[in-house]
């Protein structure tokens, strides 16, 4: 059935489309017939011309739409397999938005929800026990994370205090064998200097010890002598010959000198021995010393090593109690990721079966008609449309555009709109979508030839509504393209084109003159420069003119036809001005 709607459409749109073009070819030979100007007897074409107009004028695209709701809501239910047990509407009742439209059984959907609810219950009190407990394990292992470090930092602090006394025991040993080294150096020097002299002490010690035999023989001699003159040859004083005493005195003091002298040669002899003996003692001083300080080193070495070891320690333990705090709080995420998702879960269940069940009651999205019900109480709801409710409060026009338009067009452009239901009235409204891809190709063959264009999908927004309009109904829309207020227009063929592409018109006066075009509508153009006002004259070119005379130059005024942009026909004397002006036809001000 609906294949053969289309068909017919398509059968009345070729008639249509044939007898347009019969009536185009009619006009336009009526056109040139009117046209044709007389010519005077030397057959001399008389010169026309054209005044400027100053008027509003403006350029459009004029398109067939249908009427539709601004708003229309295919409404059904996310529930389905449920019985309906009441529909509240008829076709064409008007509804508010929120008004009950049906209503389902919900009686199984509350068990779910029941169940639902106890078992989501449930699984937070288990989630939430796994995630305490998985928390109270990063605690545990941050306190023994605490108290390792705090253990092994005093076992640290312990080996390196032992590493530095050891330390400084080794430099004592070190300096006190340094200086043992230095008194074996110096006590070796002084032995090698006594020894190198010990021939010459032991010559002075035999020579003083030979002396002082000497000196003690003289000093006995001397003293016998001096014994003998006591006893024999005192005077008669009592004193004893001054000589003999004197050589007596005098032995005694050479024999003291001798001695020392034997004395001090025999220590000096002496300090050979001595010299080798303090040689011999720095000597073992110095191995000892030498002993001392490499056992400190040694156990310098042994404390620098525990002390090594107890910063590895340290640092094992450390990674260790740090990889188990990292291990917990793994595990703690991991808990409570799967904690939460498993509520979420369970919770989105209990959210869709809520809201399921609050959808068991279906209101209507929006206040308007109800144009359609596919259901009935007592059906059992499969999940399709239930109802379709309109806004009919505002309208808008559906329509297409072929592709040779469709760039023209934006959206916030202004529209005309026209229908049969309302007549002459004219409704105002705004190009609110433009599409940017095509909704299908029209084809069209001809003979031999075939020619193909697509057809992208507009939307106009109605500003204005009346009471006469119903969804469906076709709608004349004739959409602005540009406009000007108050322009100064000539007919379009007073415009000529100069050889650089510039624009020109020619005056009454023959003088050429550089214009600029600006909107340009069916007939009319706007033409801007300073040194044109309303009224000027401007001649019609001859080619124009087509052997024309004054009387038969066709205007907007006495043409008993003119094309509009899609090649309608239209009244001549019912045109308004560029594009129909206000309350004509062709243009932003009619259709």
């Amino acid at each position: 059935m609906e294949e053969e709607k289309k068909f017919r459409k398509k059968v009345w749109i070729i008639l249509a489309f044939v007898m347009l073009l019969c009536i185009i070819g009619t006009v336009i030979f009526m056109q040139q017939k009117k046209l044709r100007s007389t010519k005077d007897r030397k057959g001399v074409i008389t010169q026309q011309t054209a005044t400027v107009e100053k008027q509003d004028i403006s350029s459009s695209i004029s398109v067939t739409g249908t009427i539709a709701s601004a708003d229309a809501r295919d409404v059904s239910a996310s529930v389905k397999d449920v019985e309906v047990t009441a529909v509240n509407v008829s076709v064409g009742d008007y509804v508010n938005a929120g008004d009950t439209i049906v209503t389902l059984d919900s009686s199984a959907l509350s068990d779910e929800l029941t169940t639902a609810q106890d078992t989501y219950s449930l699984e937070e009190t288990k989630t939430n026990k796994s995630v305490a407990d998985a928390k109270d394990s990063i605690a545990d292992a941050q306190d023994a994370y605490t108290e390792g470090s705090e253990e092994q930092a005093a076992l640290v602090s312990d080996a390196l205090s032992s590493y530095n006394e050891a330390k400084q025991t080794e430099n004592d040993q070190k300096n006190a064998y340094e200086q043992a080294q230095e008194q074996t150096k110096k006590a070796k020097q002084a032995y090698e200097k006594l020894k190198d002299q010990k021939s010459a002490l032991q010559k002075a010690l035999k020579t003083a010890k030979k002396e002082n035999e000497q000196a003690q023989q003289t000093l006995s001699e001397a003293q016998a002598a001096y014994e003998q003159a006591q006893a024999t040859a005192k005077d008669e004083n009592g004193n004893v010959d001054t000589e003999i005493y004197q050589a007596y005195t005098d032995a005694q003091n050479a024999a003291k000198e001798k001695e020392q002298a034997l004395e001090q040669a025999q220590q000096a002899y002496d300090a050979i021995e001595t010299a080798k003996n303090t040689y011999e003692q720095a000597k073992e001083a110095e191995e000892a010393a030498k002993a001392a300080y490499e056992e400190a080193s040694s156990k310098t070495g042994n404390a620098y090593s525990s002390y090594e070891k107890s910063l590895s320690e340290q640092e094992k333990t450390n990674e260790k109690n740090e990889e188990a705090i990292s291990d917990s709080q793994y595990n703690y995420t991991i808990t409570a990721q799967e904690a939460a998702n498993n509520l979420k879960s369970q919770k989105s269940q209990v959210q869709e079966l809520t809201e399921k069940l609050g959808k068991c009651v279906v209101t209507s999205p929006i206040s308007g008609v109800i144009t359609s019900i596919n259901v009935e109480e007592g059906d059992t709801y499969d999940g399709s449309t239930m109802f379709t409710v309109q806004d009919m409060s505002q309208f808008v026009v559906d329509a297409t555009v072929d592709e040779y338009d469709i760039a023209d067009i934006q959206k916030d452009m202004e529209a005309v709109v026209k229908t049969d239901a309302t007549g002459d009235e004219e409704l105002t409204g705004t190009v609110t979508y433009v599409a940017q891809t095509p909704e299908s190709t029209d084809s069209s063959q001809q003979s031999t030839s075939s020619a193909s264009s697509a057809s992208y999908k507009i939307q106009i927004t109605l500003s204005d509504t009346n009471d006469r309009l119903r969804v469906g109904m076709t709608a004349k829309t004739s959409i602005v393209l540009t406009s000007a207020k108050d322009a100064l227009t000539l007919p379009y063929d007073c415009v000529e084109t100069d050889a650089d592409g510039s624009y020109y018109v020619t005056l009454e006066d023959g003088t050429k003159l550089t214009v600029e075009k600006g909107v340009e509508s069916d007939y009319y153009v706007q033409v801007i420069s300073d040194e044109i006002s309303e009224g000027t004259k401007v001649q019609i070119p001859l080619s124009s003119q087509s052997d024309t005379s004054s009387s038969d130059v066709v205007s907007p005024e006495n043409a008993d036809f003119i094309m509009d942009n899609n090649g309608n026909m239209m009244d001549g004397g019912s045109m308004g001005g560029p594009g129909g002006g206000p309350g004509g036809s062709g243009g932003p001000g009619g259709m």
